[in-house]
């Protein structure tokens, strides 16, 4: 990702016009991101019917996919590939995007996004009480998950291809890898 321009609010951000482009507002630095790969979108799409079919089933909150607004601050509006919104915390969904921290944030990795996502998001989710973090890595075919915890999020398991990833904040949710990444 590469900064686009000045540092502004997350209230200037929201009066741009609209774009087709991906681009992201973090700490008031907007940032271009590169359209992503087939195998990344499928991934996203995967995971996303898999998160919307199970939060459906259970009632236990709704599901987004990219490219919805999350603001962190008054500075900060990202897009995740895919994001959940337990419905306990639904006050947090508006018309114009998600208003504070889901759940749980869902990154897939692209090359030009990788060191993005692993450093800067990854904290910044953290800073912001994102209670789980998944890194969905294509070539790998891997998802890292991440834990809220007193010293911040921390991996807690790796699911590799033929294993199933559950989740100890969405019960009842199982993923098997090889369907994530399934083309």
């Amino acid at each position: 990702m590469v900064p686009a321009r000045k540092r502004i609010s997350a209230v200037e951000w929201s009066q741009r016009p609209e774009t087709n482009r991906i681009e992201e507002l973090i700490e008031g630095e907007v940032f271009l991101v590169p359209e992503p790969t087939t195998s990344h979108q499928d991934a996203v799409g995967n995971i996303f019917f898999a998160l919307t079919e199970w939060a459906r089933r259970t009632e236990a909150g709704r599901v987004f996919v990219a490219p919805t607004g999350v603001r962190l601050a008054w500075d900060t509006v990202v897009q995740p590939d895919v994001l959940f919104v337990a419905a306990a915390r639904a006050e947090i969904i508006c018309d114009e995007g998600i208003f504070g921290a889901p759940d749980l944030v869902v990154e897939v990795l692209s090359p030009s996004t990788a060191a993005r996502d692993r450093g800067d998001k990854l904290r910044l989710y953290e800073r912001n009480g994102v209670s789980e973090y998944w890194i969905a890595d294509t070539q790998a075919r891997r998802i890292e998950r991440y834990e809220l915890a007193d010293r911040g999020l921390v991996l807690a398991r790796q699911f590799l291809d033929g294993e199933i990833l559950e989740s100890v904040n969405l019960p009842g949710f199982a993923l098997p890898i090889a369907v994530a990444f399934r083309r």
